[in-house]
């Protein structure tokens, strides 16, 4: 699975730690592995980034779990979502990490 992160970067691979230092300023060291940005949970596999997006008609929180069960490593909300299971959260609104 590979994803260019720009024109003329290429070979390089977008990794978990590039979303979470585009969004927070803070690059964590050990979220290297490659992943792939999806906003439509049923395409969501190993190694992807959910983006829950609300829509016209549906609203893609309601997905998050089923984006997950997939192998989604990640997902980019906007409000809280509930879970079932152990998830790390990175909170932008209040500046942390929950693990």
């Amino acid at each position: 699975m590979e994803t260019p992160i720009g024109p003329g970067v290429e070979g390089r691979q977008l990794t978990l730690a590039d979303f979470v230092d585009v969004l927070s300023a803070w690059r964590p060291l050990d979220l290297g592995m490659p992943v792939a940005p999806v906003i439509d949970s049923r395409e969501a596999q190993a190694g992807s980034v959910f983006f829950a997006l609300a829509g016209e008609h549906v609203d893609g929180h309601a997905y998050v779990g089923d984006a997950f069960s997939r192998g989604a490593v990640a997902s980019v909300v906007q409000h809280d979502v509930p879970l079932l299971g152990d998830v790390d959260v990175l909170d932008l609104t209040a500046g942390r990490c929950d693990r």
